[in-house]
This record gives C-alpha cells, sequence and structure tokens, in this order.
C-alpha cells in the first residue's frame, strides 16, 4: 500500500513494508526550481545593495520592520 500526496512543493508518500510504515518526504522539481529561481533573486539583490553601499545587517533590519509593521497592522 502506497498513499501519495502533495503539500507546499513537497510529496509526501507513506508506504507499507515488511517492517513498518516508512514515511517519505521529498521536494518537487517545481519547488526546487522555484527556490533556486528566489535564491538567485536574493543573491542579485544583496549584490547592487553591497554596491550601493547597504550592509547585510541594514537589509535584515528593514525586513524586520516590515514584518512587525505587517504584524501589527489591524486585520480585516
Amino acid at each position: 500500500m502506497e498513499r501519495k500526496a502533495r503539500l507546499a512543493g513537497y510529496e509526501l508518500a507513506v508506504d507499507k513494508t515488511e517492517r513498518g510504515y516508512q514515511l517519505r518526504i521529498e521536494a518537487t522539481p517545481e519547488h526546487e526550481s522555484a527556490r533556486e529561481q528566489v535564491f538567485a533573486l536574493f543573491d542579485q539583490f544583496r549584490t547592487e545593495a553591497r554596491r550601493s553601499g547597504v550592509t547585510s545587517p541594514e537589509i535584515v533590519a528593514y525586513w524586520v520592520r516590515r514584518q512587525v509593521k505587517r504584524w501589527s497592522s489591524p486585520r480585516n
């Protein structure tokens, strides 16, 4: 018996073997491709920011401030 499901870019599979149940979790090819593209864009952004004199801590601080504002805003 094998059961498969996809969730958020991952393929989950449960196999019944002689030794019991085995859970497999694997990233889908589409997820891997999207992940590589996102990291390539982030590297490009970071490189351009460094050329402009922006440091990595400044980038992280900016991101944290934006997330805090987003989380603290009232939801409709």
